[in-house]
């Protein structure tokens, strides 16, 4: 059987199944779309440095609005199925 799994992965290697898959690099260096931010020594925002002024927000921080906007534009049957 170990036998079948190595040919199976040489041959996805062959036919370039993997080639999709991201570099070390890549990997070692993730770009971030977060604006950084810089904190003094009393935690009081400095300042931010960004391409795209992005945070992180939790589920519970959106509004309930947003949300149901949003479940209404990608599929308005959603709250039907539960």
């Amino acid at each position: 059987m170990a036998t079948f799994y190595l040919i199976l992965l040489i041959s996805f290697i062959s036919l370039e199944i993997f080639v999709d898959l991201p570099s070390v690099q890549e990997l070692q260096n993730p770009k971030s779309n977060l604006a950084t931010v810089i904190y003094s020594s009393d935690m009081k925002t400095l300042g931010k440095y960004y391409a795209e002024n992005r945070v992180s927000v939790k589920y519970y921080e959106l509004d309930k609005d947003l949300v149901n906007a949003l479940i209404a534009t990608e599929d308005a049957r959603f709250w039907r199925t539960l």
